[in-house]
């Protein structure tokens, strides 16, 4: 259920760096979202083809989209969250192709007491997962303490 009329509402990203499409489910742990691929996607080739790489940063925009909706609905303003790292991101395919809808699901199996949370990621087209990965985040009290260190 999107409670928001735009994914931006939910994320700490503007403009064109907003990559999720739309958000199509979640739950406390768990988030669906989409990414329409077209030849204007930002990272697309003249070919509309987008390195399947950039499905890192797909599944980190689920991971903030999911933290963003729960901060909105305890009332807060959405913080700026740091992808600390992946282990075992797999993709099946070289780049991701205009034309398609990718699913981007992300499920989350840990967090702590700091923030520090892992996530089981992944990527699917057309009933086929194309990528995969564990994704550690975090969300700091102040981002700022971490910037100037």
């Amino acid at each position: 259920m999107n409670l928001y009329s735009k994914v931006a509402d939910v994320l700490p990203h503007e403009g064109r760096m907003v990559l999720l499409t739309d958000i199509i489910d979640w739950d406390e742990a768990c988030l669906e979202a989409i990414v329409e691929i077209n030849r204007n996607s930002l990272f697309a080739d003249k070919n509309g083809y987008v390195p399947s790489w950039v499905g890192l940063e797909y599944m980190a925009q689920a991971i903030a989209a999911l933290a963003g909706i729960k901060r909105r609905l305890a009332g807060e303003t959405v913080k700026i969250g740091l992808l600390l790292g992946t282990t075992k991101y797999s993709a099946n395919i070289g780049c991701f192709k205009a034309g398609v809808c990718l699913s981007i699901r992300i499920k989350q199996i840990y967090v702590d007491d700091n923030n520090l949370a892992l996530f089981d990621c992944k990527i699917v087209a057309e009933g086929q997962v194309l990528a995969t990965a564990q994704v550690k985040a975090i969300e700091p009290d102040n981002i700022n303490d971490i910037i100037k260190a």
